[in-house]
């Protein structure tokens, strides 16, 4: 799965879609980034419990200054400077719940580190060009998630040794001029274990939240899965329905509740709200003119490669089952309006409808951070089958078995009172 331009890229929506574990670091970066102006409740009365000093020791750099990024008590993240002296800084503050915050060093890369800030005494102990390694005290919270952490890097170690191994086979095989069944043999079978460990490593993180329902880091692993591994949201509910009350109604954890809300509205059964736009043939469309056909909304762009693999899969069945009331909608997240087009008529794929994001359709397909995605509505505008859910069955096969159904007689028409909702 490929990101929107400008991301890293995202693990599977679901099972069955796998991704490279060595950016899962970066991704949960840019993750809590995205945190920084989350702000959730309302302020309350505090007292010394919420005072925090965090005392530190840069090594490798005497002088200059550090940036610590932290959610203050009405959880808006704030910006606090302290000036080196021989490498030693503080901070002193108060944080109304644990939570993630960040050390900034230089613009040099490696100068960024996230950790788990809470009230009480910490140190830290830093090197420059090396904030990853970073060691601290007096963190119960960091504690835990260093527990954590330690055993999915060692996951994640195994990962890139196996996908170094894989690159090297396969740049070693396109350079043969004969065909070698056991080189192929060979990257099929790391492939599968690569797959495996991904598999682990996302097991180990379930079942951690599972087992520490009253943790923060808990929460904020679970909205790494719901926003960075785009885990599907039918199986985020009961884990976070299952966190305590003080955890559910954090920063962190509000938050995950309104991603939680946001996805959920492209997931099966619901309705999708109506958009307008004009397709690649001028002509103005809504989603409203497709009453009484099965629509399949395919996200894509000029620049994906999965993407456009599967431009023969979408051909085949639009061919298939478009007389019988079939018909696709690709809403392409280009931003280059060339590149779409040069890409649409390189592929041959004017014959279904083609659209670029953008006004409404950016909020009500917010979700859509990563592509392919695929949404399929029934006649009646309800959303059927969804990338965003745990699926059994592919696409394909639900409409197939929808369009059976339909005719054996027993289609249902969209209720009039559903008209104005869809």
């Amino acid at each position: 799965m490929v990101p929107a331009e400008g991301n890293f890229i995202s693990p599977p929506s679901g099972p069955g879609r796998k991704s490279n574990l060595s950016h899962m670091k970066s991704c949960l970066t840019i993750l809590t980034l995205c945190l920084f102006y989350i702000c959730s409740g309302q302020v309350k009365s505090l007292n010394k419990s919420n005072f925090f000093e965090l005392k530190g020791k840069l090594i490798g750099r005497d002088t200059g200054y550090i940036v610590l990024w932290f959610p203050d008590t009405s959880g808006i993240y704030v910006r606090d400077t302290s000036y080196l002296q021989n490498g030693d800084f503080k901070f002193q503050g108060k944080v109304k719940e644990p939570s993630f915050a960040h050390l900034i060093g230089s613009d040099k890369s490696g100068n960024f580190s996230n950790f788990f800030l809470e009230a009480g005494n910490q140190s830290v102990v830093i090197e420059e060009n090396h904030f990853d390694k970073m060691q601290m005290k007096g963190s119960k919270t960091q504690e835990l998630n260093d527990s954590l952490q330690n055993e999915l890097h060692q996951i994640s170690a195994q990962t890139s040794d196996l996908e170094k191994q894989k690159a090297t086979l396969d740049s070693a095989l396109k350079n043969q001029k004969n065909y070698n069944q056991r080189g192929e043999q060979t990257i099929k079978e790391l492939g599968t274990r690569i797959n495996e460990l991904y598999d682990e490593a996302i097991n180990k993180r379930l079942n951690f939240i599972k087992s520490h329902p009253g943790s923060y880091v808990s929460v904020t692993e679970l909205s790494g899965l719901l926003i960075v591994n785009r885990y599907p949201v039918n199986l985020i509910k009961p884990l976070y329905e299952a966190l305590s009350t003080r955890v559910k109604n954090s920063r962190a954890g509000l938050y995950c509740l309104k991603e939680i809300g946001i996805r959920s509205k492209l997931t099966t059964g619901n309705y999708l709200s109506n958009f307008q736009a004009d397709d690649i043939k001028n002509r103005h469309i809504s989603l409203n003119d497709f009453r009484d056909k099965y629509v399949l909304i395919d996200f894509w762009a000029s620049w994906c490669a999965p993407c456009r693999e599967a431009t023969p899969h979408l051909k085949k069945v639009y061919n298939q089952y478009h007389s019988k009331g079939f018909e696709i909608i690709a809403v392409s997240l280009d931003r280059d309006k060339d590149q779409w087009k040069k890409a649409i008529q390189k592929d041959s794929t004017s014959n279904w409808v083609q659209i670029l994001r953008r006004g409404e359709m950016e909020s009500i397909f917010k979700p859509i951070q990563a592509i392919p995605q695929e949404i399929l509505l029934d006649q009646t505008g309800k959303i059927i089958w969804s990338s965003l859910d745990n699926n059994t069955s592919t696409w394909t096969e639900t409409l197939a078995n929808q369009l059976k159904f339909n005719q054996d007689g027993k289609s249902v028409k969209r209720p009039d009172a559903l008209k104005l909702s869809y």
